[in-house]
């Protein structure tokens, strides 16, 4: 999934920044870190910029790669993506949401 930041459009990824810095959305400071990090490169991102190792050093600052919390990491920073492109795709449709929000009042 992080392959796909390098993708987001400059609006799309103004709007993906106040979605990871959202309390609501996001309640882990490592994918700020993460955030924070690829956005520092975007939209110049290569393979070698997310390696086990180069987010070791970025994220954790840490040399010695700890495999288990690389993969939470990018585990978690993934769902955040999927619920950001999900968050989106029902902010576009507002007649659709005009109709839950009368079946949630019902």
């Amino acid at each position: 999934m992080l392959e796909y930041f390098k993708d987001l459009t400059e609006e799309e990824l103004v709007k993906f920044e106040k979605f990871v810095y959202s309390p609501y959305f996001n309640n882990q400071k490592n994918n700020v870190r993460l955030f924070d990090y690829l956005k520092a490169l975007y939209p110049d991102i290569e393979k070698a910029d997310i390696t086990k190792e180069s987010l070791s050093v970025n994220i954790y600052e840490e040399k010695e790669v700890n495999d288990v919390k690389i993969r939470k990491l990018i585990s978690e920073f993934s769902l955040l993506m999927e619920k950001f492109y999900t968050q989106q795709e029902i902010e576009d449709e507002n007649i659709r949401n005009k109709i839950l929000l009368l079946q949630s009042l019902r």
